[in-house]
């Protein structure tokens, strides 16, 4: 919520919600804007980021057994020193980018693939994604970091889906400290959602400096 510059903006993020039945409402206590502040000026605007996330169309439980599986059509890919199998299948339909490096990659012997520039605990959260449609938490890495490499990774294979909902992670943590380096992200990986984001982050707070300015 932004007074048009001469208030501080509010602002409030909120885990997903499931909007998916009727009478579903959620609200704010009173701590999100007092009233004296709401009726200093005569208009105020309210901005929303909205989110849509689709249910994923694949079986967790059928994916995962498949990855777990001993298929004769398994790859490997070998990853920071670790080994990954993957199904040439799954691949083939939710990775083809991947895929094609089984052709053209270098190969780290005679059946493995190796895949520069990615660490392993990312390969494993993207091989996952592809399998199950859900990210992985990564052990030991902090979100905003595993939503840095993630939208590396979502770039540089394709990966659509994942790359927006790293975009959003992003999003959440946006402030006066990582905007800056966000938005360099977001223009590296052409990450437009991303990028509009920092950038109407940054208007608003030099919109509000130059408010305080005239203070």
């Amino acid at each position: 919520m932004k007074n048009q510059c001469q208030v501080t903006p509010y602002a409030v993020c909120t885990d997903i919600r499931d909007y998916s039945y009727v009478g579903h409402t959620y609200g704010y206590d009173d701590s999100f804007i007092h009233k004296e502040i709401l009726e200093s000026a005569n208009c105020f605007t309210v901005a929303c980021d909205v989110f849509v996330y689709k249910e994923s169309p694949l079986s967790d439980d059928l994916l995962q057994e498949l990855m777990d599986s001993d298929i004769d059509d398994v790859v490997v890919f070998q990853v920071g020193g670790k080994k990954f199998g993957a199904h040439k299948c799954v691949l083939a339909a939710r990775l083809p980018v991947l895929g094609a490096e089984l052709s053209k990659g270098t190969t780290a012997g005679d059946s493995c693939t190796r895949i520069d520039g990615v660490l392993p605990q990312v390969f494993m959260s993207l091989l996952h994604f592809a399998y199950t449609g859900f990210l992985v938490y990564m052990d030991g890495v902090e979100e905003p970091m595993m939503a840095e490499h993630l939208l590396a990774a979502a770039d540089r294979f394709s990966t659509e889906e994942l790359k927006l909902i790293c975009e959003e992670k992003l999003i959440r943590v946006l402030n006066d400290d990582t905007a800056a380096k966000i938005l360099k992200l977001a223009v590296r990986h052409r990450s437009s959602f991303l990028r509009e984001a920092c950038i109407d982050f940054l208007e608003e707070a030099a919109c509000l400096q130059a408010a305080m300015a005239m203070d």
